[in-house]
């Protein structure tokens, strides 16, 4: 649920259009099992807290803390990771660049350069109606910069910047995101407003001067400096931003600064963010709760020891065979002391051993295994644990980009689960 207008997330997907601020249609239509996403600056608090008393679970997209949630998994894109409970509503916030959500045509980009010459720039102020001083940008860089090309993006077709008075100039409206991303592959520089086009930039590693258009765009800004991924932003609500524009313009103009903040942005989003969201939704956070997940000493070996013997695990196993003790304490020894593996204890809240899940890095693919005692099998735990350990093995090992586990045909459950993680098998 979200306030969509007609727009390219919608293209090729079938939707009802309703309106869902109206509760007795919200309880007439949300069912105890349903999973609810909601992306909307829009609706009130009550609202929410409708739908969350109504779903199973509930992910909230939002840019800039807008309300106060209500219980479910709150997703913030922000360039600094930040994950915290707000323990009067048990709602969960997720933020950082791992979670910033870009659209598909952003999540694969060819490989560029920065060339020496600024021949391109791109002007694009986002959504903001500050047409007057679009123009002027315009008019000032096109008159002082003849030999620059300006390509100018703007929601509004009837802005008339005048172009037949510069042949440097053109004016882009309506744009797909392939467009939008191919201008900024093609740009040695851009203007850019201080919204969601940031990420964009960033993924397709433009360099970029940042204008503040908007009092909610102030956190993307401050972010920007405290990680030094840019040197300076104009301040549009400030006194003359036009100056200070042509200033920095000027700054950013040899190509050593503008190779500095190209270099700075590599792989800095997590272009698999979309899988990254989906993950902490389908994670259950009351199990979560309950268990922890740490990474195993010494004194774990007896309990590894029973558990990898037990018959279960045994069957579903590629060897077969049971385990001898000698055997057992070599390879735990091993593994322990290598850091080529990432082995992880599942315990329940009392510090009671629940199970092992294990991670063997090459190069960049990591094996996973993982077994629960029969305790606590058939409860759902396995998803979840297995959801966050992912996330801890990514963030050891930074350099993984795929996680493979060996499984038996005929362990129909253990494909089942690790399927929904999309892992190859």
């Amino acid at each position: 649920m979200g306030d969509f207008e007609s727009t390219e997330i919608l293209k090729n997907v079938k939707f009802e259009n309703i309106n869902w601020y109206f509760h007795s249609y919200l309880k007439d239509f949300i069912k105890e099992d349903d999973y609810c996403i909601v992306d909307s600056y829009i609706a009130e608090e009550d609202t929410y807290e409708v739908i969350s008393n109504l779903a199973r679970t509930c992910l909230f997209l939002d840019d800039y803390y807008r309300i106060k949630y209500p219980k479910g998994t709150v997703i913030i894109p922000s360039l600094k990771k930040k994950e915290f409970v707000d323990s009067t509503t048990l709602t969960r916030y997720i933020a950082g660049p791992h979670v910033i959500c870009l659209r598909h045509n952003f999540t694969k980009i060819e490989s560029r350069s920065i060339r020496k010459d600024l021949a391109n720039v791109l002007i694009t102020l986002g959504g903001s109606d500050i047409t007057a001083f679009l123009k002027q940008i315009i008019k000032s860089l096109c008159r002082k910069y003849p030999n620059i090309f300006f390509h100018v993006v703007s929601g509004r077709k009837n802005i008339n910047i005048e172009s037949e008075e510069f042949d440097n100039v053109q004016l882009y409206t309506d744009l797909t995101a392939e467009e939008m991303k191919q201008l900024m592959l093609m740009s040695d520089l851009t203007i850019t407003g201080s919204g969601q086009t940031v990420y964009e930039l960033i993924a397709t590693r433009t360099p970029f001067i940042p204008i503040k258009v908007a009092e909610n765009q102030q956190s993307i800004v401050s972010n920007l400096l405290e990680l030094s991924l840019t040197n300076d932003f104009i301040n549009y609500l400030e006194d003359d931003p036009l100056r200070n524009l042509l200033n920095n313009f000027e700054k950013n103009i040899p190509y050593s600064v503008r190779k500095n903040q190209y270099e700075k942005f590599s792989n800095f989003i997590d272009r698999n963010s979309t899988k990254n969201i989906v993950n902490y939704f389908l994670i259950n956070h009351d199990i979560e709760d309950k268990f922890r997940l740490r990474v195993a000493t010494n004194e774990d070996i007896y309990n590894v020891y029973h558990l990898s013997n037990d018959s279960t695990v045994r069957a579903n196993s590629i060897n077969q065979k049971k385990i001898i003790w000698k055997n057992h304490r070599e390879w735990f020894n091993k593994v322990i002391n290598n850091d080529q593996y990432l082995f992880l204890i599942i315990e329940d809240k009392n510090n009671k051993f629940v199970g092992q899940v294990r991670f063997e890095i090459k190069y960049k693919v990591a094996l996973i295994s993982i077994s629960i005692e029969k305790e606590y099998r058939g409860n759902g735990i396995s998803l979840s644990i297995l959801l966050k350990s992912v996330q801890e093995c990514t963030q050891y090992f930074e350099n993984v980009k795929n996680i493979i586990a060996y499984i038996k045909i005929s362990n129909i459950a253990s494909k089942n689960y690790l399927k929904e993680l999309d892992l190859s098998l």
